[in-house]
């Protein structure tokens, strides 16, 4: 009887050969939907410190865009961190992918060390997202359309 492979051995396999990306293997819940968009959030990634939450977030797109070297986009996936004081955030790393929700070819993969802060804009996705990650509850009776349900 031959031994199968555990499903670790086999995710980091096929990580390592470039079939899936740590975006499409996240545990992604849809926070909201606008005319252009649905961004979803891995609520597995929050980690809080002090006043402080970093969170995974994707961005998908209903069609097509262009990066600034007119590659096709369709997704991208960021770290970012919040501060939960002041409501700001900074974004740490960026994911430009080909296809949806952090699927096929990485077109751009960027890390930001020095990345500034930004005041976290009213009535955005940011602003669901700064909710989440630092447990403060938001007004978002105008923010796009709350998603519901976790991706598979």
């Amino acid at each position: 009887m031959q031994k199968r492979p555990s499903s670790a051995l086999l995710l980091s396999c096929l990580m390592a050969c470039g079939f899936a990306s740590p975006a499409a293997m996240a545990a992604w819940t849809r926070i909201t939907t606008d005319q252009l968009s649905a961004s979803y959030a891995d609520m597995e990634s929050i980690e809080r410190s002090g006043n402080r939450a970093k969170m995974s977030l994707m961005m998908d797109y209903f069609q097509a865009q262009q990066d600034p070297m007119g590659s096709k986009v369709q997704s991208l996936a960021g770290d970012y961190l919040f501060s939960c004081k002041d409501m700001r955030y900074k974004q740490n790393s960026l994911t430009l992918f080909s296809d949806h929700l952090g699927t096929g070819k990485t077109v751009s993969d960027k890390t930001y060390a020095h990345a500034k802060w930004h005041q976290v804009p009213p009535e955005s996705a940011i602003e669901v997202a700064w909710g989440i990650a630092c447990n403060q509850k938001v007004d978002n009776s105008q923010t796009p359309k709350l998603g519901v349900g976790r991706l598979k």
